[in-house]
């Protein structure tokens, strides 16, 4: 995956997975941050997981950054299973990538 994704996200997002919603994050929300994502950062696999884990860094429409974490299948397609406000790490690579 890119380092950025882009507005042609929103086809690439199958589903969002009912775990992703567990921190309160809208659906709305969570397919405008990962949509206007400005990094993209593959993560570590996990056995129980098949595909590639990515983490999404982007803002809300409301410009609250929110981390969104999803497998991406072989065809790039997204299910988001992961949401929540962006955590401190994520938040440096966040804050360069976007030139703040």
């Amino acid at each position: 995956m890119s380092d950025t994704i882009g507005s042609g996200a929103a086809g690439w997002i199958k589903e969002i997975q009912p775990t992703a919603r567990a921190h309160g994050i809208s659906d709305a929300c969570i397919r405008y941050a990962a949509t206007h994502a400005v990094k993209t950062i593959d993560l570590p696999s996990h056995p129980t997981i098949k595909g590639t884990i990515v983490a999404l860094l982007g803002a809300d429409d409301n410009g609250i950054p929110l981390e969104i974490i999803a497998r991406e299948d072989r065809s790039g397609g997204l299910s988001i299973f992961h949401a929540d406000s962006m955590r401190a790490s994520f938040l440096r690579l966040y804050r360069e990538s976007a030139g703040f």
